[in-house]
């Protein structure tokens, strides 16, 4: 589990990588990350999707997860958050299938709200602050997604400006660590 001090010590190397490779392209190095997150807590990654819904699909025990992949800077307290109505429909949970707004929260200290389906569909089109977010967030799942990111985030410092979504995608389907 990571320290409080590695926790804070994730934002600058986030906006780091931000600002070299622009918004665009973090946002889908985010959804690359959080499938190796996924993995790191035993799950098998089936897609990972740079166009359409979900981002992320992955197999966790008997369950389907379903993953929307969002992130923000979280610049100060008015900071919000609208989702649409193609990324709620992408994860709508089916027969043994579970759907999640995963949410990256990149103020300090970076974390993962991961919110349910059910609790998602209350914010469609609405514009919600972060604050809201985790307070909807489901607790254990976005601690363990959170931890496991801190630690993937300050191992892979050194090459992290390096790991193209393409990589990261290719190498979470094929079940390789980055």
């Amino acid at each position: 589990m990571p320290t409080i001090d590695e926790h804070f010590a994730v934002k600058p190397l986030l906006d780091s990588l931000r600002a070299e490779c622009g918004d665009a392209q973090f946002g889908y190095r985010m959804q690359g990350l959080f499938a190796h997150t996924l993995m790191r807590l035993g799950a098998s990654i089936l897609e990972v999707n740079a166009q359409g819904h979900p981002d992320v699909k992955a197999r966790i025990a008997d369950e389907l997860l379903l993953a929307q992949v969002k992130s923000a800077q979280h610049r100060g307290p008015c900071s919000v958050f609208q989702l649409s109505g193609s990324d709620l429909a992408g994860i709508a949970p089916g027969e043994h299938a579970i759907g999640y707004l995963a949410f990256l929260d990149c103020a300090d200290p970076v974390s993962w709200f991961l919110v349910d389906f059910n609790v998602a569909r209350q914010f469609l089109n609405h514009a919600v602050p972060i604050a809201v977010l985790r307070a909807a967030q489901q607790r254990q799942i976005s601690d363990d997604c959170t931890a496991e990111f801190v630690e993937m985030i300050l191992s892979l410092k050194a090459r992290l400006n390096r790991l193209t979504f393409p990589l990261l995608a290719r190498r979470a389907i094929e079940g390789s660590r980055i």
